[in-house]
């Protein structure tokens, strides 16, 4: 299949060189056969979403074993929206908060963030608004059990500090916050996400 393509592309690349080489259009020509080249070299197949059915029982049973145990699952702290969704969000599902403007959207996902970090869990805190500092403040006031406000300013006690890298040290590589201060301008778009 991967040869087939290959040559495929090979056949158009050859195509669209010759008709700009015969238009007298040298560069072009050569840029489209080097940028097809690398379309050539870069296929690959995808991969498949496939099992060897009587070999992977063991990985079945790993995974049932995490539900069975209720690590299968981010809470959200709130015990009648926890019963709800039967724990929480479960691996693979993305949760989204919707609601007005100033409502509490953010403190939300941090509160989820916090809990799943807390229980050890891998967290991606994908912050699309507001940027990364103002969101690491918040989880900050939350880790120390303080106001925002406080944090924001840098009033923080000795002992809660203290506390805070005692648990942070445990708690190491279990939270990430993606901010996108590195583009040029504030419009992020679904390429930026996969990227």
């Amino acid at each position: 299949i991967l040869e087939w393509a290959r040559r495929q592309l090979f056949a158009t690349a050859f195509e669209e060189s010759r008709q700009q080489w015969n238009a007298n259009k040298f560069d072009g020509a050569m840029t489209t056969m080097m940028g097809r080249i690398e379309e050539i070299n870069s296929l690959e197949l995808e991969t498949a979403d496939r099992g060897w059915f009587f070999e992977d029982f063991d990985k079945r049973q790993e995974r049932r074993n995490l539900v069975a145990a209720g690590l299968d699952t981010f809470p959200t702290g709130i015990d009648g929206i926890d019963r709800c969704m039967y724990g929480g969000l479960s691996y693979g599902e993305l949760g989204v908060a919707v609601a007005y403007s100033k409502i509490g959207k953010s403190f939300w996902l941090n509160q989820m963030g916090f809990i799943a970090a807390r229980m050890r869990r891998k967290c991606l805190h994908w912050v699309l608004e507001g940027g990364r500092a103002k969101c690491e403040d918040r989880y900050e006031a939350r880790f120390m059990d303080t106001v925002y406000r406080d944090v924001r300013k840098g009033d923080i006690a000795p002992k809660q500090l203290a506390i805070a890298r005692r648990e942070y040290s445990i708690l190491k590589e279990n939270l990430v916050i993606r901010g996108h201060a590195d583009k040029d301008a504030w419009h992020i778009t679904p390429d930026d996400l996969m990227a």
